[in-house]
């Protein structure tokens, strides 16, 4: 699968456990091992799940990369309001034991993508995952802390990476400063 990732460009038929798979969807955003879990679990078990937990404007349509898909018209969708309540539901283990929160956790937390809350705030503890598309750049984590704040950037119609990169940043400080 294209893309983000290492996983592309290892042997086919080669076998990974789903805790590697898991952490490199995380720690790289790797589109084969995202596929790959989406195929285990299935996307009707993932919509099922975020239905129930109330995150109304989160759907998975098509896995990654699927160009076909998108032209069909199938995307995914989300929103900076359900992957807030999403990172503090994780966090405040209404939704995880508490052993799989720590676990998850630590996935987070070993986000490779440093381009916006890390850079933002560096001297936090951030547990995050970051997103691109060619129309969209986002950064979805909690800053870790005493009180944790849960944070959900998006940005669209931006010229470049690095523009949406900055905005997200500098969105980012702001909001910290408002809190």
């Amino acid at each position: 699968m294209g893309g983000a990732g290492d996983l592309q460009k290892q042997q086919e038929g080669k076998a990974f456990t789903l805790d590697f798979l898991a952490r490199e969807m995380i720690r790289t955003s790797d589109n084969t091992a995202t596929n790959i879990l989406l195929s285990y679990v299935s996307m009707e078990k993932v919509n099922a799940r975020m239905k129930a937990l109330g995150l109304s404007q989160t759907t998975l349509q098509r896995l990654m990369m699927d160009f076909k898909a998108i032209e069909e018209g199938r995307q995914n969708y989300t929103s900076p309001e359900d992957m807030v309540r999403l990172m503090e539901k994780l966090y405040n283990g209404e939704v995880l034991s508490a052993n799989s929160k720590e676990y998850f956790l630590s996935m987070l937390l070993a986000c490779e993508d440093d381009s916006m809350l890390t850079q933002a705030f560096p001297e936090k503890s951030i547990a995050h995952k970051t997103g691109t598309l060619d129309y969209v750049r986002a950064d979805v984590g909690i800053v870790m802390g005493e009180s944790p704040v849960y944070m959900a950037l998006f940005a669209e119609n931006f010229k470049n990476m690095e523009q949406a990169e900055a905005l997200l940043r500098d969105l980012a400080v702001l909001l910290w400063e408002e809190l």
